[in-house]
């Protein structure tokens, strides 16, 4: 009766056999996944476990989850398939949506080419760190553990007294941090990167969680390194003759400015 009530059929209208299962209620999506989770089943006289598809008496499409075994009566040879079947439509729904979302972010975080990072138990400095960010720096998925240490392990000398405490007075005070810091890739050379990270705090366990990105600015640094050197060139060239020509300017107006013609 539960069976009928499921697909919204009255009890002896749908007909008890898997030609009706078929031509009633598998989607067509679903037929040939289905037959060939059956087949293998009967053959092997084994369990089954399959989400398909289905159609409902007027016309409403669902997801259902159907668990069963074929078992063979050694006597008769007569092979029987028995199970119970469950509408997950809700969540199935729920776990597309969620599928979506993810691969809507993979691309995203793809296309911008930020690597991310998620301390998510800050005190048993257990995170992850996306492929991305492994990428960016060359190194293997896993190569580097996500714990402090192993980041703290890579950071440039220079830029390890900078970078640590405001990370740990972010987590002190569960703020927002934006830092720029390097970073020390396979080859052993340091590759800048910009820092954006929020820490959060579980309002059940109290567990502080680090999460943000990172992103390679090395290019950007490197123009800002040449346009200062330029600079800085450009003002040591530029000093000798300026100091000539205004001290010149004044022993010219100091001595000579009465007769001077205006022009």
């Amino acid at each position: 009766p539960q069976f009928h009530a499921l697909l919204g059929y009255s009890i002896g209208e749908f007909g008890d056999t898997i030609s009706s299962f078929f031509e009633k209620v598998l989607h067509d999506d679903s037929i040939e996944t289905m037959q060939g989770a059956m087949d293998e089943a009967i053959e092997k006289v084994a369990p089954f476990d399959i989400t398909f598809k289905a159609v409902k008496k007027y016309g409403e499409i669902i997801w259902l989850h159907a668990v069963g075994r074929v078992v063979l009566d050694e006597a008769s040879g007569v092979k029987r398939l028995s199970g119970f079947i469950a509408d997950v439509t809700e969540l199935t729904n729920v776990q597309e949506e969620l599928k979506f979302k993810e691969e809507r972010l993979a691309l995203a975080v793809e296309g911008t080419q930020v690597g991310l990072f998620d301390l998510f138990d800050v005190r048993k400095d257990e995170g992850y760190l996306s492929p991305q960010w492994y990428e960016m720096l060359g190194y293997e998925i896993g190569e580097i553990e996500p714990k402090v240490s192993a980041f703290s392990s890579l950071l440039h000398p220079d830029d390890l007294i900078l970078a640590l405490p405001e990370i740990y007075e972010a987590v002190r005070t569960t703020t927002s941090f934006d830092l720029e810091y390097r970073l020390m890739t396979k080859s052993g050379s340091y590759c800048w990167v910009q820092a954006k990270g929020i820490v959060t705090r579980d309002s059940e366990t109290k567990i502080k969680r680090i999460t943000g990105s990172i992103a390679d600015i090395s290019e950007r640094k490197n123009i800002e390194r040449i346009k200062n050197e330029f600079i800085s060139v450009v003002s040591h060239e530029l000093r000798t003759p300026l100091t000539s020509i205004s001290g010149s300017l004044g022993l010219v107006l100091g001595t000579m400015s009465e007769s001077l013609p205006e022009k």
